[in-house]
């Protein structure tokens, strides 16, 4: 049973309040409009909308785009179209040629298992934490997670299968929040984008893989609560197997609760 206070502490709290409710570029790409939001910049529209576009899979990975369409789709001149392409080669979705457009560069192998590694390091850092809690598995963590599955649950029914895929990471980030490490919440954060591009190609409009991943939150979601340590790290270290396998296109045959796999392992 979760014994540890209720209260949440501002990370924390972050991660389970905002569980159900879309905010920044997910709601713009939902159609949500908030009136509150600073209007963004000419640059910041491209950035968002290409963005968006190459996290949903409407700007396929080998694809290329062009400045000029681009501008005329949002109504700008192509000076904002340019930077905001920029900005997005630095950060690995595009990649320059100049008087031919923008590549929507694949996600590589590499960029796969350093995720899943890295992934690996901290959510399993988190998990420890909470089970380890002073005075019991830490409820705070417990409840977010639960208020996470939840919402899934009632995605997956809905089939919003792009909502569900911003679920997922929230799941994983409860216990990351939880920690209050000043430093490794943005570390783990600094992955936001690469983890949510990778986990939208497994899930896709696949029902059947949104279930899977559904199930294994839950069964990791119980044993934590029942403050199970290595059975809780094992079940961790199987979900982000799975999720390299299949982003990988390959069977997972190694014997479970093994750790996965990094870059050149």
């Amino acid at each position: 049973m979760a014994t540890t206070g209720t209260a949440a502490t501002d990370h924390g709290d972050a991660s389970v309040s905002g569980a159900g409710a879309p905010t920044g570029d997910e709601a713009a790409s939902r159609g949500v409009v908030d009136a509150t939001a600073p209007k963004l910049t000419a640059v910041q529209r491209v950035h968002e909308h290409v963005r968006e576009r190459v996290f949903t899979g409407d700007y396929a990975e080998g694809s290329m785009l062009s400045e000029g369409q681009i501008a005329e789709q949002l109504g700008v001149s192509r000076t904002p179209v340019r930077e905001a392409f920029v900005q997005l080669e630095t950060q690995g979705m595009l990649r320059l040629y100049p008087k031919r457009g923008a590549l929507v560069v694949p996600v590589s192998r590499d960029d796969i298992e350093a995720v899943i590694e890295t992934r690996w390091a901290v959510e399993r850092h988190g998990l420890e934490r909470a089970v380890t809690a002073p005075g019991g598995v830490d409820a705070r963590v417990v409840a977010g997670m639960r208020a996470v599955v939840e919402h899934q649950r009632a995605l997956l029914a809905a089939g919003e299968l792009d909502e569900f895929v911003n679920q997922d990471r929230e799941f994983h980030r409860v216990a990351v929040a939880a920690t209050g490490n000043a430093i490794l919440i943005p570390l783990y954060d600094s992955l936001r984008d690469r983890q949510r591009r990778m986990v939208r190609r497994t899930v896709r409009d696949d029902h059947d893989r949104a279930a899977d991943v559904l199930a294994q939150h839950e069964a990791i979601l119980a044993t934590l609560e029942a403050g199970k340590q290595s059975k809780l790290v094992k079940l961790l270290a199987d979900h982000l197997r799975d999720t390299r396998a299949t982003l990988l296109g390959i069977e997972d045959t190694a014997p479970a609760g093994t750790p996965p796999r990094g870059p050149g392992a």
